[in-house]
């Protein structure tokens, strides 16, 4: 049996929770400067946003341009790392776990 107490427990944490995803949305990201590419769990290379690159790795192609990094092309089954779009904020990543690659803004 749902108790009063157990309904205003609920709505108050389904509060929290929404208020909580709220000021995470107002926040601004501020733009990184670096593109960490880890592979196989090792760093692979620090670059820099600012300098337009083609980084070819084995199956996977990364491409910095304009300030920001994405996958250009990789050689795995279901591309959703060529998916996840371009990067420029610090923390965003890019994952193509098939191939063990990870690109990270610092």
């Amino acid at each position: 049996m749902v108790k009063k107490a157990d309904v205003i427990m609920l709505i108050c944490l389904v509060f929290v929770s929404l208020l909580l995803f709220a000021v995470m949305l107002l926040i601004p990201k501020n733009s990184g400067d670096t593109l960490v590419v880890t592979v196989d769990g090792k760093e692979y290379c620090r670059l820099p946003l600012s300098v337009d690159t083609e980084i070819p790795l084995s199956g996977n192609t990364v491409i910095i341009e304009n300030g920001y990094a994405y996958m250009k092309n990789a050689n795995c089954p279901d591309k959703i790392c060529i998916n996840q779009g371009k990067i420029n904020k610090i923390g965003q990543t890019v994952v193509c776990l098939p191939n063990s690659v990870i690109l990270e803004v610092e």
